[in-house]
Parts: structure tokens; sequence; C-alpha cells
């Protein structure tokens, strides 16, 4: 996974963060997470794979746009065998991974396939 810090805290961002993260082929993906002082906005330029967010679970591709509320689990991956899945997206209420309070989650915990 490739992920680029654009605009944080470290680029004098005060409430919001920009990134953009390539999620290799073959179930590239990060762990399910929560972050409370954040809400996120992921948009999907290419690619095929799956997301969750709070209790739903659904497929996403070109176009697709996910919000999630502060405070929802969520969770993004790749489920294309040789193709990228490219995204950008948005914090909005905090300018830093450590101000959005990231908490992962136990696969366990949640019941479901992360």
């Amino acid at each position: 996974m490739d992920v680029k810090w654009a605009c944080s805290d470290k680029t004098g961002s005060e409430h919001k963060v920009f990134g953009h993260t390539i999620f290799g082929p073959g179930g590239g993906a990060h762990e399910l997470h929560v972050h409370p002082n954040a809400e996120e906005i992921l948009y999907v330029i290419k690619g095929q794979g799956i997301a969750i967010s709070g209790d739903e679970e659904f497929e996403i591709g070109p176009g697709d746009l996910i919000f999630v509320p502060k405070g929802d689990r969520h969770f993004f991956k790749n489920t294309h065998p040789i193709e990228d899945l490219e995204t950008v997206w948005i914090y909005g209420g905090a300018p830093s991974l450590e101000k959005a309070g990231y908490i992962t989650l136990e696969k366990e915990e949640t019941g479901r396939k992360a």
C-alpha cells in the first residue's frame, strides 16, 4: 500500500487532511479502523474493491464516493488480481492521523472478514 499525505498539519492545515492511496493488486488493504475525531470522504479513481463503512459492506469502483462519519468503523480492500485500487481521500475535522484519533479494530470484534 502506498499512502501519500499531500496536505496535513505538516503542510500547515489546521482542520483537514488530503491524501492519495494506492492499494496493490490481490488484496492490498488497510486494517479495519475508526477515527472518532474526523469524518472521511474517499473517492475511487481506478480499480475495484470492497469497502466496509459502519455496518455496510459493498463493492467499489471508479467514480464511487464513500462518506464515513466520525467514529464509524471502515475498511477498504483491493479485490482485483492484477490492477491497483487508486483512491484520494479527505479527513474533515482533524489535520493528522494522530489528531483524528485513529484506532485499529480486531477482525474478531466486528465479526467481519477484513
